[in-house]
């Protein structure tokens, strides 16, 4: 009986054999899968483009392709709003007829978007809309649409001017050591270009008692750390240093850097300003704790 079934496992492992070798023929044509073309925006699902000044520079929507082919490629495209943004009033396109073409050899090109400041009043923003569009490549399953955010959009990197700067400050706090005080209203009384990446603000009404203005240089040369350093004086005009301590009453204040906290910062966006200063007693001397003050239109 062993020797039987032994018998029928090797004619199964023989029969088994030679059904794999038959079905691994290697004479036998195989089927080559080549993928699809397929177009797709890139760079992120929503994009922002400020348009904060006539000399703006256009804007462009990435496109590319999954593949790369021998020939020049043309995609269709529609552009909607609906925010109402016009074309020709609020923006223009850099192609032809919402066409843009890949060029042989190559799998990217741009749908260039140009703003027109004309069209971008102070607080206006729009939506646009770019959507692949038949007769085109077929959409990929990722990226086939891009929402672009354009106008009067703020940005800490944008250009500004220092005259956006002027006005008042009813959102003034400050912080003498660990005494906080405010809100209060400041002023920014001028403004003073001195270099492309530097200036000068002035301000009044700092400490709330009818002090004189304090001059502080603002510094964008990097526009992600801007600064900004009070201008020392050696005495501040309408100040009383009895303000700070009754027994320098009818002295005037003193202002300087601070070497423990030697400057502050801005924000050209929200128009936020954070002074460091040492306060001290024209001829006397200097407080030790570092004087903050925050402002906020």
């Amino acid at each position: 009986m062993k020797r039987f079934i032994t018998s029928i496992a090797t004619c199964l492992a023989a029969l088994g054999g030679i059904i794999l070798i038959g079905s691994c023929n290697k004479e036998d044509p195989y089927e080559l899968i080549v993928p699809g073309s397929f177009i797709h925006f890139t760079g992120a699902k929503v994009q922002a483009y400020p348009v904060r000044s006539a000399s703006v520079a256009a804007y462009d929507i990435g496109v590319g392709t999954t593949d790369v082919k021998g020939e020049a490629r043309t995609v269709t495209f529609t552009v909607t709003s609906p925010t109402g943004a016009v074309e020709g009033t609020q923006y223009t396109l850099g192609t032809t007829n919402k066409t843009v073409t890949i060029p042989a050899g190559q799998a990217t090109a741009v749908i260039p978007v140009q703003g027109k400041f004309s069209g971008y009043p102070a607080g206006r923003i729009d939506t646009l809309v770019f959507v692949f569009k038949q007769p085109s490549l077929d959409p990929a399953p990722f990226l086939d649409t891009v929402k672009l955010a354009i106008g009067d959009i703020c940005s800490e990197a944008n250009a500004f001017s220092l005259n956006d700067f002027l006005g008042n400050y009813a959102n003034t706090n400050e912080l003498f050591g660990t005494s906080p005080y405010g809100p209060y209203l400041t002023t920014i009384s001028n403004v003073t270009p001195l270099t492309a990446t530097t200036g000068t603000i002035r301000v009044t009404n700092i400490w709330d008692n009818g002090w004189g203005p304090i001059d502080f240089t603002l510094n964008w040369a990097s526009m992600a750390a801007k600064t900004t350093t009070v201008i020392p004086q050696t005495a501040v005009p309408g100040s009383n240093a009895g303000d700070i301590n009754p027994a320098y009453s009818g002295q005037t204040v003193a202002v300087r850097v601070h070497a423990t906290a030697p400057t502050g910062t801005f924000f050209s966006c929200t128009k936020r300003f954070i002074l460091n200063m040492q306060l001290g007693v024209t001829g006397v001397g200097y407080f030790g704790s570092i004087y903050t003050v925050t402002m906020q239109q």
